[in-house]
């Protein structure tokens, strides 16, 4: 199990009964269980982890062991609040059961610690840090420096607030104007109101 902190529930998959192996998906709101019925599915396993990544809004699953042989997974797979996706990283821990992982805020990764495969215990440590960070915005003001009003007019300017927005900070030079155009993006980040390209600064 595992807190998903995007949706503020925690999140079971799979497990074991004797020879029985689930691949169910279930979700706890502190007062019910409801079974998640995703598109697509981890396979059936148990002794596998799971952490939450606030980083991207999902719960990462890693590993487990997944048939009556003992046979181990190196499998990633990611769940969104409804449907889970199976991640191709470049390089992989190799398959385990019974290993940790937890979430480093401070760095934006999940870390990995240990487990076992075939009997053997390890103890090497790998890091998960997902793909692009989910952008949140956390509020919209027209321009602070003419009083930073909630409410906006069409062709004025307005400030976007949150996290994630963009890879780097910096207003835009003359090389990012096309003619006597503004930049609609900035090192590809774009903003579109009503369907539309807005200036970006």
């Amino acid at each position: 199990m595992a807190y998903d902190s995007a949706r503020s529930q925690v999140v079971l998959f799979a497990g074991t009964v004797g020879p029985n192996l689930f691949d169910d998906t279930w979700v706890w709101n502190g007062v019910n269980w409801t079974q998640q019925i995703p598109q697509t599915n981890p396979p059936a396993r148990y002794l596998h982890a799971m952490a939450n990544d606030s980083a991207h809004n999902q719960v990462v699953l890693f590993g487990g062991v997944v048939n009556a042989n003992n046979g181990v997974s190196n499998d990633t797979w990611a769940w969104n609040g409804s449907n889970w996706t199976q991640e191709i990283p470049v390089t992989s821990p190799a398959g385990r059961a019974a290993h940790g992982m937890a979430y480093d805020s401070t760095h934006d990764q999940i870390v990995l610690f240990g487990g076992s495969l075939n009997s053997k215990a390890l103890g090497d440590t790998w890091t998960w840090s997902g793909g692009p960070l989910s952008p949140t915005v956390i509020g919209v003001v027209s321009a602070s420096a003419f009083g930073g009003f909630s409410a906006v007019a069409p062709g004025s300017w307005i400030e976007i607030y949150g996290s994630n927005l963009a890879p780097d900070t910096r207003g835009w030079t003359s090389t990012d104007f096309d003619g006597n155009h503004a930049p609609t993006a900035l090192d590809k980040v774009s903003v579109s109101i009503g369907g539309k390209s807005a200036f970006v600064d």
